[in-house]
Order: C-alpha cells, then structure tokens, then sequence
C-alpha cells in the first residue's frame, strides 16, 4: 500500500513541474554574392542567403552555403547560445574555375576576359570563373578580335586568328567655307582642311558641322 501511494505521489509531482525546454537560437546568415542555399548540420533548410535560420539547437553547428557556380563554403564550429541569435557573415564566395588556354596568330595578342587584361598570347592553362565570358584580342596592326565562350568543368582553348593586317590610308577634308569641325565614328578629329589625314582602311562614319548645320556620310573602304 506504501508503495502504490508512493508512486501516485511521484506521477502527481511529475505533473507538476514544467516541461523540459530544450536551448536553441538563430543564426543569420549572409553571403556575397546572395542567393545561397543554406544547409544546416547537411539539411537543406530551404532559405537562401540573406536569410535567419531559426530554432537552432544550443551548441556547435555545421553551416554550408551552396550556390551554382561556386565552391561549397563550409562554416563546421558555429556556435548558438540560447535566446540569441548568431551573425555569420561568410563574405565572398569563391567562384567555381576552369583551365582555359588562349593562343592567337599571329602570337603577341593583348588579352582581355570580361574586360580585365591577363596578359599577352599564346597564355596555356589560366583559371577563369564559370559562366559565359567575353574575350577579346588585340594585336597591333590588326582588327580586334572579340569572341564569347562558357566556361564550365570541360578545361578548353580559345583560338584567334587574326584576319589581314590593317593598312592605313589617307584621306582629304576640304569644306567650303573652311573651319568646319570633322568628326570620325563620333570622334573630333579636327577642323578643315585637314590635309591629309591619316587612319586605318576601316569604314568609318564622318560628321561635318558647320555651325547649326551637321552633315553626316560613310566613307567607303578602298
């Protein structure tokens, strides 16, 4: 009988004292740039950065961002403290690169990714970031040369060969009454006469103003 009142009073006393709360807190997280799927302890949490992940269990986590293109960042000791929510900055993500070689013909070209010099060709094996890029080959004497790729996991070479050299010519600006301002692809180049005037065989446009009067024309390869 002592025993059964025993155990009535321990399931009274067991009713009520509250329930255990288990500690957790928030981390808020951010990345550059945004749109980071974030995974909390290898489980998507189906937010994308910048976001706050809450209810997150007191003690150390594991937090990694995965964006397309880029390398997974991993952040394996964040801590949570109860009722507090954790800033993690990650900064820059890095971007995802492929090998790519860059040869012209003639060699000795200028060039360019995405408008950034890398240096002179033939370049063998230089890292480029993953996406569609612009590059472009500039050699002295000749056309430039622009041409788009998309770099992903396949390594590739990129190959310019650079059409005739350019030759120069000569060409008269003469206008009646003199004075009159010469513009090439919307470039001044000086007034009249201009005699002679020296530039690349390209076509070019031609404006010649004439106080309020502008006239505009092509100048015909040779």
């Amino acid at each position: 009988m002592k025993n059964l009142f025993l155990v009535i009073s321990l399931m009274a006393l067991a009713l009520l004292l509250p329930a255990a709360v288990s500690a957790e807190g928030n981390i808020s997280v951010s990345s550059s740039p945004t749109g980071a799927e974030i995974y909390l302890n290898g489980i998507s949490t189906s937010l994308f950065t910048p976001a706050v992940v809450e209810n997150v269990p007191a003690g150390t986590n594991n937090i990694t961002l995965v964006l397309s293109g880029y390398i997974a960042s991993v952040w394996p000791s964040t801590t949570v403290t109860d009722n507090v929510t954790t800033v993690l900055s990650v900064g820059t993500l890095s971007p995802l690169t492929s090998s790519v070689s860059f040869e012209s013909y003639p060699a000795g070209a200028q060039v360019y990714v995405d408008n950034v010099y890398i240096g002179y060709s033939n370049i063998s094996s230089y890292p480029v970031a993953y996406g569609s890029r612009t590059v472009l080959m500039q050699l002295a004497g000749y056309s430039d040369q622009t041409q788009t790729i998309v770099v992903d996991s396949s390594s590739q070479a990129v190959t310019t060969a650079f059409a005739s050299p350019v030759v120069n010519g000569s060409v008269y600006f003469t206008t009646s009454p003199s004075y009159a301002e010469i513009y090439l692809d919307s470039v001044y180049t000086g007034t009249t006469p201009l005699l002679p005037y020296t530039m690349s065989r390209l076509a070019r446009t031609v404006s010649c103003t004439t106080g309020p009067v502008t006239r505009t024309g092509a100048i015909p390869l040779p």
